[in-house]
């Protein structure tokens, strides 16, 4: 799980977490996944997510309430999923048709919160109402049907406003060195129904915060991953032998790196 200024964001295949290693998630070649998201801050939030570049959302934003969370299925359109993600293997055949892009094999998760809510102060018997400086947003926003546990979850419009992009806060991976043979794309997998609907949120911060995952289907010694690691297993030290938890850098009993 990836998490940055309160938001988690992790992936989950047939229901399970997906253990990442320095932002990077190995998984077989031909693995439909979904995309968790989580906000933890006590605002609520507006997402915008891309994967190898483009936006899957088809230009709107999703609002993550505050201390809510969503598993996003697939590809956005119009205010429902019909397709799940789906990771394959970038061949020859492939990149000689579509070329190659320097943001495959990524995912991209825009965050931004609700800007404060105006503070109050009590000063010699009367009361002062402090709000922070607010944009001139004029929005549209669109609400969840999706029924995941107990969370709500929201399509939110910008009205067709320019955004300022800020200075993102982004956690991300070095590609240097990386093999062709190592990335891959996401494409349209099997059908699937999950639907959005209209909902509202308040004025927004403009500076957002990015988290990034790569994907990847091939293991650090270039053999091409067969079975996917979720977060619930252990990593056997390769020195001792222990066993410890995904959450472990270190070995806590002999101090070898285990990622």
């Amino acid at each position: 799980m990836m998490y940055v200024e309160k938001f988690v964001v992790s992936l989950k295949v047939d229901g399970k977490f997906l253990r990442d290693n320095e932002s990077t998630v190995r998984i077989p070649f031909g693995t439909e996944y979904g995309i968790y998201l989580k906000n933890l801050e006590s605002r609520d939030s507006v997402v915008k997510v891309s994967i190898d570049g483009k936006d899957v959302l088809g230009g709107k934003e999703i609002i993550i309430r505050s201390g809510s969370f969503l598993e996003l299925e697939g590809f956005l359109e119009d205010m429902n999923v019909k397709n799940k993600f789906k990771f394959i293997e970038l061949t020859k055949e492939i990149e000689d048709f579509r070329g190659y892009m320097s943001e495959d094999s990524l995912i991209k998760v825009e965050v931004r919160y609700q800007k404060p809510k105006p503070t109050v102060q009590e000063f010699v018997g009367h009361w002062i109402y402090t709000y922070p400086n607010r944009s001139t947003w004029s929005e549209i926003t669109y609400s969840s049907n999706t029924s995941v546990s107990n969370d709500t979850s929201e399509i939110h419009y910008l009205g067709g406003h320019g955004m300022s992009s800020g200075n993102a806060t982004i956690k991300s991976v070095a590609m240097a060195g990386i093999p062709t043979s190592d990335i891959g794309i996401t494409v349209k997998g099997q059908e699937t129904n999950q639907n959005f609907g209209n909902g509202y949120i308040g004025d927004l911060e403009l500076t957002p915060h990015v988290i990034i995952l790569r994907l990847s289907g091939y293991k650090e010694n270039k053999t091409e991953v067969k079975q996917y690691v979720t977060t619930k297993e252990k990593i056997k030290c390769l020195t001792c032998g222990k066993e410890n938890s995904t959450e472990f850098k270190f070995c806590p009993k002999c101090g070898t790196f285990i990622g």
